[in-house]
């Protein structure tokens, strides 16, 4: 475990395991404990680097505007601080659309990318305003009992809910303890300011798979069809039953389909 200043802030990066290197990169609102199942199955013959992002988890926030082209650049400084030429990426909505960024930026530095719930597009200018009121509640209040109900439908499927909504509780009571204003920076980032890369993902060959629960509310699964069309070389897989955070919800499914991705290489 380490602390590692980056163009993003201070971040918190999980070292375990021994083999090659996979860089995993969690949602928005968590951090690299959503990656916990995956963690368990991969360190077995894997180098794992599990990033908090900004202000989330036990990273600092950045304390400024970012970017998640910095946030392309944070990961590439976690593998040169690690002395990794390259690695698998494994990113979950917030992470993927990081994983993209940096194989477009360093495309030799990149074995595979692994893009689940996750979207290449802008956000839906349609859903921006109700973002917009969900952040300034949060600036506000943080995590209040008016905020959970929407945060829960946007993260978990309504399956998990009903089976397992300890799951839905421990998420958002870790949310209450990340630095405030580094989420809302992050959100800015992610959610209001991100931009289409869509026409630009032909120019990545790396082995992709693109995943995303059928259920998923944040990136619904028409996002991930259109990424997979894009991409020369991705394979495309509903996760049944999984919402948002399917890391998580499904993780034995998860796991297999990251098995098969490496199996590719």
């Amino acid at each position: 475990m380490a602390n590692l200043t980056t163009s993003v802030g201070r971040l918190f990066v999980d070292d375990r395991g021994v083999g090659p290197p996979v860089l995993l990169w969690p949602s928005l609102l968590c951090d690299g404990t959503i990656f916990r199942e995956q963690k368990e199955e991969l360190a077995r013959d894997h180098r794992l680097l599990t990033v908090d992002p900004p202000g989330h988890g036990r990273s600092e926030p950045a304390g400024r505007m970012f970017t998640l082209d910095d946030c392309a650049q944070a990961a590439l400084e976690v593998l040169d601080a690690w002395g990794f030429e390259k690695a698998i990426f494994v990113g979950l909505s917030w992470g993927g659309m990081t994983a993209l960024r940096v194989a477009l930026r360093a495309p030799g530095r990149v074995r595979a990318l692994a893009l689940l719930d996750t979207s290449a597009d802008a956000e839906s200018a349609r859903a921006v305003p109700q973002y917009r009121v969900m952040l300034e509640v949060f600036k506000r209040w943080g995590a209040t009992r008016l905020l959970v109900p929407e945060i829960r439908k946007k993260m978990f499927g309504a399956e998990t809910l009903a089976r397992r909504p300890e799951l839905a509780a421990e998420m958002v009571s870790r949310l209450r303890f990340f630095d405030r204003q580094g989420v809302v920076e992050a959100c800015e980032a992610v959610i209001l300011r991100r931009e289409s890369i869509l026409a630009q993902l032909p120019r990545i060959k790396a082995p992709a798979l693109v995943a995303c629960g059928d259920q998923d509310a944040a990136t619904p699964f028409f996002r991930s069809e259109r990424m997979a069309r894009a991409l020369p070389n991705a394979r495309l897989e509903p996760i049944p039953g999984s919402g948002h955070l399917s890391s998580l919800e499904a993780p034995l499914t998860v796991n297999r389909l990251l098995r098969e991705l490496i199996a590719r290489l």
